[in-house]
């Protein structure tokens, strides 16, 4: 299995273990999807309908293989996702952090055994 490849796997797997997918709303008109583009490599937790009286359109997560590596563009969960990539053993230098400026970027820190 290629680099990419165990990329898709992990990141599908952080979401699909993640509380935010595997656990359900308490609102029965509203919808969290996994949304999945693997042939371009975009992977999204959204929420969409109805909360009360309030319509939800909501991007929970949004991660996509870029350039071989893993671009987090949106992360709204609790521990975020890089907490997951780098126990599952993905080098720092391989994830960016694309919400933050280009300039400002810092490279997540390595977990401590």
């Amino acid at each position: 299995m290629d680099r990419v490849d165990r990329y898709r796997e992990l990141i599908i797997q952080a979401i699909t273990e993640s509380p935010y997918y595997r656990f359900p709303l308490p609102y029965p008109h509203l919808d969290r999807l996994f949304l999945r583009d693997e042939t371009n490599d975009c992977y999204m937790l959204y929420e969409v309908g109805w909360k009360d009286r309030k319509h939800i359109e909501n991007t929970i997560l949004l991660v996509r293989i870029k350039e071989g590596k893993i671009w987090i563009d949106v992360d709204w969960t609790e521990d975020g996702i890089v907490t997951d990539l780098l126990r599952y053993g993905i080098p720092p230098s391989e994830i960016v952090q694309a919400w933050v400026h280009p300039d400002l970027r810092e490279q997540p820190e390595p977990l401590l055994a």
